[in-house]
């Protein structure tokens, strides 16, 4: 719903000299049909059922053509006729019920393709008609004329002087039937017929889209002529491959080109007929023949959907050159299926790719044999490509060529595949290295939901949350093409069923053992299926992950064995989750996981490790030499990794070491400085970095101080023994060396 905007009013627009529209003489019989003048009557809100036409004040009917096609619509404001109005009427016909709706809609539908291809067409198209109307009226074009074909009082003066200020306006008769008519010929590439009706047209026409075609008809023409001396020069010089190449680029060009077809004719008649045409076939043939561009035989692969097909082949190189269209299918691995009738017709056939702008540029792309299948593998990505083959007899053409029209070598989404995951679907297919980007599309479910763009990687798309129902997926694979754009594939589809899923836990909490040793382990209710606890074995699964299978393969079916589990309960346990009280063996570590399950279907939740590794036996702890440092030793706490060292001395001396069990078992004894005084030394087991709870107590040891007496010995002992070594070195010095003997 758009307000008309306000303003003064534009000059008059200059009158379109023809509808520029496709198919124009069929689309104004079908209109005629359903008896309305002109297309804004269709789309009128009283000529579309269900769509009472709106109340409006007297005088203030009719639509806008002036300034662009406005529609009334409800209350005071007005509807822009383009595609998503027309849309919105095609809807209205369709599920109106009514007697001819159907033909409406197809009319309607054709209205709504031309207002998305052209934006103004659907505009230009009303007023080419209501020009043609008021211009043909016996009395003349008048307001009350113009108001008579639903034209808005204030526009309908206006619209009346304009058709009578254009005298070259043209009536019934040759003219106009060349104008409503060279649009569809320039369409269908039937360049010479277009040429001829611009003929009948006036050199010079105030319309600027027609003066443009005219101009661009005028343009092909001339290239046209150059490429047909091109062709026929490299036929002069015995080049007959390349001569049929540019001939049939011709043919694509336009498709009603007679010198074309005759030169194709001839070329496939006498290429090869002597023998100076087999010895100069090395020189004229883009590539060797029978050599390694022969891919035949590589056949197989994934077929594109969704339009893979070439497009019909020119009409020139099939109707006028003797031969069939080619028809192939872009492959999903990459390359091109060819395929054409008569096929085994010939023990061989030469085919050549080219690209559509450059015929003369064509290349050998392979050489099929009977009964292999055709695929050019090296067809470049993102680029549109024609192919055209030939029969060969003794390395010669034998017979008419066949070719094709253009096609964007794009392949789809290989090996695509679809499966429903918690929450939604999962999509992967497998890209080719030429990938540049990847769209998809999403469409249908519970609610017939339109299209959705979906986010997603070059190889794989996760979408969700999603309700339960079925979903249609459209990916497309672009690639780039030789001016950086981009060129896309034809869309590839899949359905996927997304499922009712469980919903994972969060929340899981481990208290620490009570006096008994059990630890306490609960958790919180899941809002869709029914949660348990169950030992877990090998890396934890991700909060979330589907775990269907996984569930059923766990040793003791997902049980607490040799945990000894408990009922929990108390405060701690919320009201419907659970609890459990679980007491762990001595060396011992056990991963706990909450699933949640539904309908046969499992989901992880929070995990925690509770560990209980063995207590250090037989700890000892000695005081070195000095006395000021000790020597531990104990029996290694199974399974644990590691231990913590700690001591505290009377005399300040305290500390902290971690011991590795590998340095432990392989070097000496740990040594550690604890001082002369008393000292408590203890020894931990540290449990796995991704414990939540570490059960078991460290063992510990009181070292006595160090008794004075000794102390002072071993301190005075050191000193006397120096001092009578520093005397004997004196007296060997005073002796002059060695004594006599």
């Amino acid at each position: 719903m758009e307000l008309r905007p306000d303003g003064p009013r534009p000059p008059l627009p200059d009158l379109p000299r023809y509808p520029a529209v496709p198919g124009y003489r069929s689309l104004e019989r079908a209109l005629r049909d359903l008896r309305c003048r002109h297309a804004a009557e269709l789309l009128m809100p009283g000529g579309s059922p269900g769509r009472p036409a709106p109340a409006r004040r007297a005088g203030d009917e009719g639509f806008l053509i002036l300034d662009g096609l406005w529609l009334p619509g409800p209350g005071q404001t007005w509807d822009r006729g383009d595609a998503a109005y027309c849309a919105r009427v095609r809807r209205d016909w369709e599920a109106s019920g009514r007697r001819g709706a159907e033909r409406a809609a197809r009319v309607v539908r054709r209205l709504e393709r031309l207002a998305a291809e052209q934006p103004a067409g659907l505009r230009r198209l009303v007023l080419y008609q209501l020009a043609c109307l008021l211009h043909d009226r016996e009395t003349g074009p008048s307001a009350e004329a113009a108001g008579e074909l639903g034209v808005h009082a204030s526009e309908a003066g206006p619209l009346a002087a304009a058709v009578a200020a254009a005298g070259d306006f043209p009536g019934p008769g040759p003219v106009r039937e060349a104008a409503e008519e060279i649009h569809q010929a320039w369409r269908e590439r039937r360049l010479y017929a277009a040429a001829a009706l611009a003929r009948r047209l006036p050199e010079e026409s105030p319309d600027q889209e027609l003066a443009a075609l005219t101009a661009r008809l005028r343009g092909a023409r001339e290239e046209l002529a150059e490429w047909a001396a091109q062709a026929r020069r490299l036929h002069a010089e015995g080049r007959p491959y390349q001569a049929m190449a540019v001939w049939l680029g011709i043919c694509w060009t336009a498709a009603d080109d007679p010198e074309a077809g005759e030169a194709l004719r001839a070329l496939a008649a006498g290429s090869g007929a002597t023998g100076a045409g087999a010895e100069q076939h090395a020189a004229d043939a883009p590539g060797p023949v029978g050599g390694a561009a022969s891919a035949a035989g590589a056949g197989g692969g994934e077929r594109e959907g969704g339009g893979g097909a070439l497009a019909a082949a020119p009409a020139g190189a099939g109707r006028r050159g003797g031969g069939e269209p080619v028809t192939g299918e872009v492959l999903g691995a990459g390359g091109v299926r060819l395929a054409w009738p008569g096929a085994d017709a010939a023990e061989q056939w030469l085919v050549l790719r080219y690209a559509p702008a450059a015929p003369e540029q064509a290349v050998e792309a392979l050489v099929a044999r009977r009964g292999e299948d055709a695929v050019d593998s090296t067809a470049p990505l993102g680029r549109r490509v024609c192919y055209a083959v030939l029969p060969l007899r003794d390395g010669c053409p034998a017979g008419p060529a066949r070719g094709s029209g253009p096609v964007a070598v794009a392949p789809g989404a290989h090996l695509l595949r679809g499966r429903a995951v918690p929450g939604g679907v999962r999509l992967t297919w497998r890209p080719l290295p030429g990938t540049r980007e990847v769209r998809a599309v999403r469409s249908g479910g519970p609610a017939d939901a339109p299209p959705v763009p979906v986010p997603c990687d070059l190889g794989e798309l996760t979408d969700g949350p999603l309700p339960p129902g079925e979903y249609r997926y459209t990916v497309r694979c672009g690639y780039p093409d030789h001016t950086g754009g981009t060129v896309w594939s034809a869309g590839r589809q899949i359905t996927v069923r997304a499922l009712d899923w469980p919903e994972p836990v969060s929340g899981l909490t481990v208290r620490p053992p009570d006096e008994s040793g059990r630890v306490t382990v609960f958790w919180p209710p899941p809002r869709r299926g029914q949660a348990r606890l169950v030992r877990w074995h090998g890396w934890a699964a991700e909060p979330g992950r589907d775990v269907s299978a996984a569930v059923g393969r766990l040793p003791g079916g997902g049980t607490l064995a040799g945990l000894a589990p408990q009922p929990a309960d108390g405060p701690e346990v919320p009201d419907g989750g659970g609890g459990v009280r679980l007491l762990l063996p001595s060396g011992a570590a056990a991963r706990l996981t909450v699933i949640t399950e539904l309908s046969g279907r499992a989901v992880a939740g929070d995990s925690a490790v509770v560990e209980k590794p063995g207590h250090p036996e037989d700890l000892t702890v000695r005081r070195g030499g000095d006395g000021r440092h000790a020597e531990i030793g104990f029996r290694w706490p199974e399974p644990a990794l590691m231990v913590v060292v700690r001591w505290q001395s009377e005399d300040g001396a305290a500390g902290e070491r971690i011991l590795p069990r590998s340095r432990y078992r392989a070097g000496p004894r740990t040594r550690i400085p604890v001082g002369h005084g008393a000292c408590r030394v203890t020894v931990a087991p540290v449990g796995r970095p991704d414990a939540s709870v570490v059960v078991g107590g460290p063992a510990t040891v009181e070292l006595p101080r160090t008794p004075r007496a000794v102390y002072l010995l071993r301190w005075w002992l050191p000193g006397v023994a120096a001092r009578v070594i520093a005397g004997l070195r004196r007296l060997r010095g005073a002796g002059g060396g060695r004594p006599a003997p």
